[in-house]
């Protein structure tokens, strides 16, 4: 080995290749060239003297670079940094903690510029820490990770809450509710995904009372919850690591993460091959920079390249909000514009006696329809005639219910048509 030179790689080669060199040092250009790993960094040694293979070696990397300059221009920041960044599917709404709060920022469309970001109501932002904002595919359901709450059972020091849409407004939700046991541990839970097909939720936890976090994922059950905890194993999971914010590509077959390491902190991905989870990688540069910089809290858009994350570079650990893009990842190709039709929207609130507020938007209800009370598994619970009244494009009416056991239900109004469902919550 004495006979080679080292260089470090300025960006990453594509992920094929890293993977190839998880497995041992692999040998280019008829042996001139040694690609191998240190300390998770990607490294190329030259034969000394061959002054024509390092150009060589820029015209591969910059043909071969996968991830482009990471840019902190797409998005306004926060005065008091921004952790934990989620897109969300229609690529409209960006949530964040900062520094212990939840926010979002919304725009009218994929392209045009983004407005100014709001907290999200008191009811949410109670407690002193709320992080790890993740949106449901549909948009009507907001995960997030927080302290023991008053207002809702809590299991651990930190778990895992949601809170139900009842309205089109940015800040409008329902009451805050936990999903129960077979999410949170008795411990603490540090952070929350959820796929992009609404499939699988993700939870980073030290339920094993290890180092730091691992991560785990839940299967959503026929009946709506989240089924039992399953761990990711040790091609994700080190125990002498802490891994946490993970988030998956739209086929959730790919799995992006933060892992602290010896000397700070990095993103790093798998792969799912054949079912099975591949030995987890370390991102290239310029994803993860070099020196004093911690790379965090990933965020994987839709289209399977646009990745939201944060960085830390400076000492006094002011968090920023970038975006990179993975160039080897296709493009997604844009549906054909459809002619603009307005779909009418059923929404539900709540005053403090219990009375409910039926309100649709987009479209005109006269006189009397029915309204039918679903639980989660299907089964009918209660049956009432209301009458809307309309004025331009809403329709309103009010409807009192009996008491009801505190969960989720569905409510219908009834249409010759079909129907409008939308969730209403029953706090404890």
């Amino acid at each position: 080995m004495g006979r080679y030179r080292d260089r470090q790689l300025g960006v990453g080669f594509l992920n094929r290749l890293n993977q190839r060199i998880q497995h041992g040092p692999c040998r280019l250009f008829g042996g001139r060239v040694l690609l191998f790993l240190e300390d998770s960094v990607m490294r190329v040694r030259l034969l000394t003297g061959c002054k024509w293979m390092w150009f060589i070696m820029l015209l591969t990397t910059a043909a071969w670079g996968q991830w482009t300059e990471p840019d902190t221009t797409w998005v306004p920041q926060i005065g008091g940094g921004i952790q934990a960044p989620w897109i969300s599917n229609d690529n409209l709404r960006l949530y964040c903690s900062s520094p212990r709060d939840l926010y979002v920022i919304s725009r009218v469309h994929p392209d045009s510029a983004w407005g100014e970001w709001q907290l999200l109501p008191p009811h949410i932002n109670l407690t002193p820490t709320q992080r790890c904002p993740a949106e449901s595919p549909t948009g009507d359901t907001l995960y997030f990770i927080g302290d023991v709450r008053p207002d809702c059972e809590s299991y651990g020091i930190y778990d895992v809450f949601f809170t139900v849409r009842t309205g089109r407004c940015d800040t409008c939700w329902g009451p805050v509710q936990n999903p129960g046991p077979q999410v949170n541990s008795n411990l603490r839970e540090f952070s929350v995904g959820i796929s992009r097909d609404g499939s699988i939720l993700l939870v980073a936890s030290n339920r094993l009372g290890t180092y730091g976090a691992e991560l785990y994922w839940h299967d959503k059950q026929q009946d709506g919850t989240w089924g039992q905890a399953n761990y990711f194993g040790p091609e994700i999971n080190d125990i002498n690591r802490s891994e946490e914010h993970p988030c998956l590509s739209a086929d959730n077959q790919r799995l992006l993460f933060w892992r602290d390491t010896p000397v700070l902190n990095d993103i790093w991905e798998s792969h799912r091959v054949n079912g099975e989870w591949q030995q987890a990688t370390r991102l290239p540069a310029p994803v993860n920079g070099p020196g004093m910089t911690r790379e965090e809290d990933p965020c994987l858009a839709l289209d399977g390249r646009t990745l939201w994350f944060t960085k830390t570079m400076d000492q006094f650990f002011y968090r920023y909000l970038f975006v990179s893009v993975d160039t080897s990842v296709s493009a997604v190709e844009p549906r054909p514009a459809k002619p603009s039709r307005s779909k009418p929207m059923l929404y539900v609130n709540s005053d403090s006696a219990g009375s409910l507020t039926l309100t649709v938007e987009g479209g005109q209800l006269r006189g009397d329809h029915k309204v039918v009370l679903y639980d989660l598994l299907g089964r009918e619970v209660g049956n009432y005639a209301v009458a809307f009244s309309g004025q331009g494009t809403h329709s309103i009416t009010r409807l009192s219910l009996p008491d009801l056991p505190s969960g989720t239900y569905i409510l219908s109004v009834q249409l010759p048509s079909g129907a409008l469902s939308a969730k209403y919550v029953v706090a404890e």
